[in-house]
């Protein structure tokens, strides 16, 4: 990865990117698998790579008091819960679960189990991992694949204004579930309660802010159900007819065709639309590979053209390098994009250790609003975004679309959008806790061997209270109801082509209006 590190001091990456995770080859990992066994734990060892993992969250994770205050839940007191289970625990697989489930409470894109991808053992190995803790990853992450692939259950769900719709037509057991549908209970129990208590057993649950509660569209891949478990679920439609189901775990729903396969919803763009002045920019993902198409592009597009409106598209980007939406904004601002950073760490031993030449110098950072949690500044400092030499050098308006479905770089870049005085972001929420900050901290058990990660910076910029922290606030919302947005996804043609931006899409014609 490149990271434009002339944003940051050296030291730090200005991002929340995902951090290149371990990677072994099919053949070296079947062999491993033949060769190696998990190790049997005992309850003192379960118990003393729990405690492990509970001070390296204590001393790394900034985050824990921040959710605490904006969802009332305190993630320290649930692996507390948690930890009490131990002496129940009879095998090393059943810890492993604990392990994941713990680490899921924390509710972090960035803190989370390893996967294989990114190195090799020998890189693993140059980085000071054991022999024995790379022998053991493919037997982990197998535990964990395993189970999941035998969950075959796939319902499509959407979360719109605190309510759960079915979004894609089906037939089950003779019954047609047609698209709309609104799910009302699972297992006799109302659906938005049920759901949100799986919050220590689904990863990435996202935050409702008005209605106060996690919610998941993909609820039913939470670690506490079982492949062979069922749910009974009911649905309603708008006339209050109910449709009810019994829905098994390991059997998936035949689905037609899925209009959000299409490629043309991946694709890259640039478009000038010459009648209305308007330069169009679609970001699909955050890819390095295509950090010069957008500037090349965006001259060739626009210019010496007359320009009205900028609008930069990166609805469904989950993320990449920061390097290219900063060469984006760069190829078309006229002055200077201005703001300071703040990203503060959890002032512990363990974390001043890590960076011994700089931490004597972190200054100490008090959140009134958490109660006067103290933390380390780990970077702060005016920072800025120039125009390149070739810029359009547009004075006008930039506009940012965004949905929930935006994370990492894509996120980072809404966040300076909230903070330059003429680019504004329109569209939806995330319910997620966005910002920069630098690649995560990789630590394993002392037992166990299980690879874990923690994201130990947070960032701080521009925040009065705790939920400016999440960094989730959209200048120009633009909520979708269910109607539109199954038009939305059964659209058959490009959703980000002329005629659909133009007559059906309601956040790109709100800019419109603007």
């Amino acid at each position: 990865m490149i990271f434009k590190t002339s944003l940051l001091k050296p030291q730090i990456i200005f991002s929340l990117t995902v951090l290149c995770l371990i990677c072994f080859n099919c053949r070296a990992q079947d062999q491993q698998l033949i060769n190696t066994q998990l190790p049997e734990l005992t309850t003192d060892e379960m118990l003393e790579d729990f405690d492990s993992f509970l001070n390296t969250v204590k001393n790394y994770s900034p985050q824990t008091p921040v959710r605490k205050a904006v969802t009332g839940i305190d993630p320290l007191e649930e692996l507390y819960k948690m930890q009490s289970k131990i002496p129940n625990i009879k095998s090393t697989e059943a810890f492993a679960n604990l392990i994941l489930s713990a680490i899921t409470v924390l509710q972090d894109g960035h803190s989370s189990l390893l996967w294989p991808r990114g190195y090799s053992s020998e890189e693993l190995k140059e980085l000071g991992f054991s022999d024995i803790t790379i022998e053991l990853f493919p037997l982990y992450y197998e535990l964990r694949r395993s189970k999941g692939i035998q969950k075959k259950f796939n319902l499509k769900l959407k979360y719109l204004d605190g309510q759960y719709y079915n979004i894609m037509s089906f037939v089950h057991n003779g019954v047609h579930y047609d698209s709309g549908l609104r799910l009302v209970a699972i297992n006799d129990q109302h659906a938005q309660d049920f759901i949100g208590a799986l919050y220590p057993y689904k990863y990435r649950m996202r935050w409702d802010y008005s209605n106060k509660r996690y919610y998941s569209e993909n609820f039913y891949r939470a670690l506490n159900f079982e492949p062979e478990q069922r749910l009974k679920l009911k649905f309603v439609n708008k006339n209050k007819e109910v449709f009810m189901g019994e829905f098994k775990q390991n059997e998936a729903i035949a689905y037609g065709e899925n209009q959000d396969s299409d490629v043309s919803r991946r694709e890259k763009k640039v478009e000038y639309f010459e009648e209305e002045q308007i330069l169009y920019i679609r970001i699909p993902k955050m890819n390095l590979d295509h950090i010069d198409f957008y500037p090349e592009e965006i001259r060739a597009k626009a210019s010496g053209k007359p320009l009205k409106k900028v609008i930069i598209d990166i609805r469904d980007n989950t993320g990449g390098t920061d390097n290219v939406w900063v060469k984006v904004l760069s190829s078309i601002i006229n002055k200077p994009i201005d703001f300071e950073l703040l990203l503060l760490a959890v002032p512990s031993e363990e974390m001043k250790n890590r960076y011994p030449e700089d931490s004597p110098n972190w200054k100490s950072y008090k959140a009134t609003f958490l109660d006067d949690y103290e933390y380390a500044v780990f970077a702060s400092g005016d920072r800025k975004i120039e125009p390149d030499s070739t810029s359009l050098n547009f004075k006008g308006k930039i506009y940012i679309l965004q949905n929930e479905n935006i994370y990492s770089s894509s996120g980072a870049l809404a966040a300076i959008g909230m903070l330059a005085e003429n680019i504004y972001t329109v569209g939806q929420n995330t319910g997620q806790l966005l910002g920069r900050g630098i690649n995560p901290f990789v630590f394993e058990l002392p037992n166990s061997k299980i690879l874990y990660r923690i994201e130990p910076v947070i960032d701080f910029q521009n925040v009065e209270n705790a939920l400016d922290v999440y960094h989730d606030n959209v200048e120009i919302p633009v909520e979708l109801n269910i109607d539109q947005y199954l038009k939305r996804i059964n659209h058959r043609g490009d959703i980000y082509g002329r005629d659909f931006l133009f007559n059906h899409d309601p956040v790109f014609m709100r800019v419109l209006q603007d």
